[in-house]
């Protein structure tokens, strides 16, 4: 089966995901470690086991994809980003294809420090990542920690080099497998557990490319347009 998607743009992508999955569900049985990898708690033991790493990846995106592909409504499709809903879960997003953002939740991991310290100790994580590379970053507190955008320089989602900078830089390892599928997604709506969604600047590390500034601000900007939408369902803080 192949999905015609030769009117889409940056959105086409993720029609693809949708043949892949189906390819790879019709042409073979899952092993029995690929079954056991669809439970989070196993997933989380494996991990444990073989490490967060590229390897990890490869290992068990296959598995994620299906999870994650569900019927969305595109808004807006251009060659470098789309705007959807994704409609099981009622979350506005936006997905970036060339502007990586790291996220850190700090509710996880956080061996008992306060979110005071926790948020210490990315800043400096990030400042010290500037001074080693030249690397510029833009950093937003979220609801659950912290949003950082590389604003120096594009990345490719699909890559290695990516994965393994997310990973040094300590982002959420389940937002590195989505965002190695499809690109860099930021929610838009607030979620039922709040009342409202705000990404706050915490601050601009090293000096931003301007065209990238210019699409990482765009999506503070569809912050207030989705605002009055009704919230997402989707899990966590």
């Amino acid at each position: 089966m192949e999905l015609v998607c030769t009117n889409y743009k940056f959105y086409a992508e993720y029609i693809k995901l949708l043949d892949q999955d189906y390819e790879f569900r019709k042409e073979k049985s899952l092993t029995e470690l690929e079954k056991k990898l669809k439970h989070t708690k196993f997933r989380n033991y494996y991990l444990n086991e073989k490490g967060f790493n590229y390897e990890s990846i490869l290992k068990i995106h296959k598995i994620m994809r299906s999870g994650m592909l569900r019927p969305q409504r595109l808004i807006i499709d251009s060659d470098t980003f789309y705007i959807a809903c994704d409609m099981l879960t009622n979350t506005y997003y936006i997905c970036y294809k060339e502007i990586m953002m790291i996220d850190i939740d700090f509710y996880k991991d956080s061996e008992g420090k306060s979110q005071e310290i926790q948020l210490s100790e990315a800043v400096k994580l990030f400042e010290q990542d500037n001074l080693d590379s030249g690397r510029s970053w833009i950093l937003y507190r979220s609801k659950g920690g912290i949003h950082a955008f590389l604003s120096s320089e594009c990345m490719e989602y699909h890559t290695k080099e990516s994965c393994d900078l997310m990973i040094k830089l300590k982002c959420d390892f389940n937002y590195i497998i989505y965002s190695y599928l499809r690109g860099w997604c930021v929610r838009l709506n607030r979620k039922k557990t709040e009342t409202k969604l705000e990404y706050t600047l915490i601050k601009e590390i090293g000096v931003c490319d301007k065209e990238n500034k210019k699409m990482i601000d765009m999506h503070i900007k569809l912050v207030d347009i989705f605002k009055d939408e009704y919230p997402s369902n989707m899990y966590g803080v």
